[in-house]
């Protein structure tokens, strides 16, 4: 007899069930077993010390499992270790998931023992694999997958039009204002606390604070400012024991250097224009630099090596008897 065709496709129907099933348990157990960490370095040579140095380390825990970390290396070739931390007694615990970041100064020097021993020739090869090597609560473990980073500063090489465009922000005590903030008011009160008013060049339209408006002729100076509140914490308009006002823009002024230019108003540009144009010029770009580099060169080879030039020395000819009279 023929099977029921419905009967069939209610068992496929369950088979692909369960099959997908299976298959979201295995990664479900996959993820609390075992370890799987990735990671990357960044090896610095710096002014303030000879040696290169291990600058800055991420790792990543891609688990679902805490691991304990208690020691970190950086396996330079074969036998030798770099040890970057010790955590003693009280071990970085990474969470599931979890990635950390680790950043490191300059050195005096390396040790090997009780001698000095040098590894910039290492450092710098490439061919000598570099790796970093972790003390976990199970045991050796070597970073052996990369993390992966992308910075758009890699696009600008190969495209100038490319704009890497940074915020810059003006911070007091942990908190950003933005460039309309002309004054910053610190109110010292009685408990000890501090409180910060942000004051803006127009804010003599709008009442800043509870009793009373501050008035446009006291926002000329931080001075006016400054003394305007203080005759109003005298009269018991202001409860605070003292007050301090910071000028911004004499700040900005000293800080910013690019302040005072007139600023570039960003435009639309078009795919042709970025991809198509944009890696035209940069090409023309490196072209001229590479031309303006060689004749520089040449011009510094011919300054460093004159060609000598030499010259016979004139015969002085003696009178022969024609010439006498």
């Amino acid at each position: 007899m023929l099977a029921d065709p419905m009967s069939v496709v209610l068992s496929l129907i369950t088979i692909v069930f369960a099959a997908i099933a299976a298959w979201f348990a295995r990664s479900a157990f996959l993820l609390k077993s075992g370890l799987r960490l990735r990671g990357s370095h960044t090896v610095t040579s710096t002014i303030d010390c000879d040696d290169k140095f291990v600058s800055s380390l991420t790792i990543e825990n891609v688990k679902d499992r805490a691991v304990a970390i208690f020691k970190i290396f950086l396996e330079v070739g074969h036998g030798y270790y770099i040890e970057l931390e010790d955590f003693g007694r009280q071990p970085l615990i990474l969470a599931p998931f979890e990635a950390v970041t680790r950043e490191y100064g300059p050195i005096e020097y390396y040790s090997a023992g009780m001698r000095r021993i040098r590894l910039n020739a290492l450092l710098d090869a490439k061919p000598i694999r570099k790796r970093l090597v972790l003390s976990t609560s199970d045991g050796r473990y070597v970073i052996r997958e990369r993390r992966k980073h992308w910075d758009p500063l890699s696009l600008f090489f190969q495209n100038y039009l490319t704009g890497i465009i940074r915020p810059i922000r003006s911070t007091f005590k942990g908190k950003a204002y933005g460039s309309n903030v002309r004054y910053l008011v610190l109110l010292k009160m009685p408990s000890g606390s501090e409180e910060v008013i942000p004051i803006r060049e127009r804010d003599y339209e709008v009442r800043i604070l509870k009793k009373f408006r501050i008035p446009r002729e006291a926002l000329e100076s931080s001075a006016t400012l400054e003394e305007f509140l203080l005759q109003r914490a005298i009269d018991g308009d202001l409860r605070c024991a003292d007050v301090t006002v910071q000028d911004l823009e004499s700040w900005r002024r000293e800080v910013f250097e690019e302040g005072g230019r007139e600023p570039i108003e960003a435009s639309s540009r078009s795919w042709i224009t970025y991809h198509i144009f944009g890696r035209a010029y940069t090409w023309w770009s490196d072209y001229k630099m590479r031309r303006q580099n060689r004749r520089a060169q040449s011009k510094r080879s011919a300054t460093a090596n004159p060609k000598a030039e030499t010259s016979l020395p004139q015969a002085h000819s003696r009178p022969g008897p024609s010439d006498s009279a």
